[in-house]
C-alpha cells in the first residue's frame, strides 16, 4: 500500500490532481475516512493525496476512479492530472451522442421541474442538484445595473455562492476590476471563463483569475439575460476543471435561463394577463411541438404556418407566460401540465 505513495519531497503532485480529487469526492458527497475505507488505504494517506503532499501511482488513480464511480472522460482528467497519459480509450461517436441526448433530456426535466417550484429555495436547490453533478458547486444569481462607480451587482439571498472567494475579492478591492462583471454586462449569452482569451485580460485581471485556483475554483459559467430596462440579471458559477463542450454548454444554459425565470416570475406579483389558462389551443400545439424538439420549420409545416409567423407567436407566448424565451415557456407549460 506504501509502495503507490511517494512523499512529495520526493515527487511532488501535480497541482491540479488535489483539487480534482476533492472535487470528485465532494460531489459525490463522501467523506475522507469513507472514501479511504472504499478504497482500503488509510485516512492519512487520503490526507496527503488531497494535499498535495503524496503523488498517486497510476494504480492509485485507478482506485480512486474506481471508488468514486467516475466515467471514462473523468479518468483520463485524473490521470492527466496526476502525470499520467490518458489509459482509456475515448468514447465511440455512439456513446458520446447517447450520452448527450441523455444530458439534454436531463436538462429539459430539471427546467421543467424549476419551472414548477414553488419557492425560490425549492428552484435553487432543483438546479444545485443538476449543476453540482456537472461539476459545478457553486453559483450565484443577481443583477447588474450601471451607476455612477460603474455596473453594481445586487446579489439573490438564494443560490449557493463561492462565499470564500467572494470575501477575498471584497477584502482586495476587485469589483471595478473583475472582467466577469465586464463580459456579462456585454454577453448576450452563455459563456464559460474559459471562452475569455487570456490575452485579452489586464495584467491585474489575470492575476485574479489566478488566485481563483487558490480556492479550487477553475472556471465557471455565466448566463447574462438582457432586461429592457438596461440591467442584466445573471447567474454567475464557480468550478473546477469542467467539460466546456457544446452538450454542457447547451444544458447549463437551459437550467440556469429556467432558474433566472422562475426566481424572476416569484419575486412579482402575479397578474391575470401572465395565466397560462389563457392560451389557445393552436398556442399549446406550438408549444407541445417546441418541447418535443420540433425546428421552427417542423412546426411551421405541422401547422400550415409561415416561419416568421411561428417565430412571432412562440415570442408572444414566452411574453404572456411570463418567460424570456419561448424554451423557458414550454417547460413552463410543461411543468403546469398544459401540453
Amino acid at each position: 500500500m506504501a509502495s503507490s505513495l511517494s512523499l512529495a519531497a520526493d515527487r511532488p503532485c501535480p497541482t491540479g490532481f488535489p483539487a480534482l480529487l476533492r472535487q470528485h469526492r465532494k460531489r459525490d458527497g463522501r467523506s475522507q475516512m469513507n472514501l479511504a475505507l472504499d478504497m482500503g488505504i488509510s485516512p492519512r494517506h487520503l490526507g496527503f493525496l488531497e494535499k498535495g503532499r503524496a503523488r498517486p501511482s497510476a494504480d492509485m488513480v485507478a482506485r480512486i476512479a474506481d471508488a468514486l464511480a467516475l466515467t471514462p472522460a473523468q479518468r483520463n482528467a485524473m490521470l492527466l492530472a496526476a502525470g499520467f497519459a490518458p489509459k482509456i480509450a475515448p468514447a465511440s461517436a455512439a456513446a458520446t451522442a447517447a450520452e448527450a441526448a441523455s444530458l439534454a433530456l436531463g436538462a429539459f426535466e430539471t427546467a421543467v421541474a424549476i419551472a414548477g417550484a414553488s419557492s425560490a429555495a425549492a428552484a435553487v436547490d432543483i438546479a444545485a442538484r443538476f449543476l453540482s453533478a456537472l461539476g459545478i458547486a457553486h453559483f450565484m444569481t443577481g443583477t447588474l445595473r450601471r451607476g455612477i462607480h460603474g455596473w453594481e451587482v445586487g446579489r439573490d439571498a438564494d443560490g449557493r455562492p463561492a462565499i470564500g472567494w467572494l470575501r477575498h475579492n471584497e477584502a482586495n478591492g476587485y469589483r471595478n476590476h473583475d472582467y466577469l462583471i465586464r463580459a456579462t454586462a456585454a454577453a448576450s449569452a452563455g459563456f464559460f471563463w474559459s471562452d475569455i482569451p487570456r490575452a485579452m485580460l489586464s495584467p491585474l485581471q489575470r492575476r485574479i483569475l489566478d488566485e481563483a485556483r487558490d480556492f479550487q475554483i477553475a472556471d465557471g459559467f455565466v448566463m447574462p439575460v438582457q432586461m429592457g430596462d438596461g440591467s442584466v440579471r445573471a447567474l454567475s458559477s464557480w468550478a473546477g476543471p469542467i467539460d466546456t463542450d457544446l452538450a454542457t454548454r447547451t444544458a447549463v444554459g437551459l437550467v440556469s435561463t429556467a432558474l433566472l425565470d422562475q426566481l424572476a416570475r416569484l419575486a412579482a406579483p402575479t397578474l391575470p394577463v401572465n395565466d397560462p389558462v389563457r392560451l389557445d389551443p393552436a398556442d399549446r400545439d406550438m408549444l407541445a411541438f417546441f418541447a418535443a424538439g420540433y425546428s421552427i420549420v417542423g412546426i411551421g409545416q405541422r401547422l400550415a404556418l409561415a416561419e416568421k409567423e411561428v417565430e412571432r407567436r412562440l415570442r408572444g407566448v414566452a411574453v404572456l407566460m411570463g418567460c424570456s424565451t419561448p424554451a423557458m415557456a414550454a417547460c413552463r407549460a410543461t411543468a403546469l401540465n398544459l401540453i
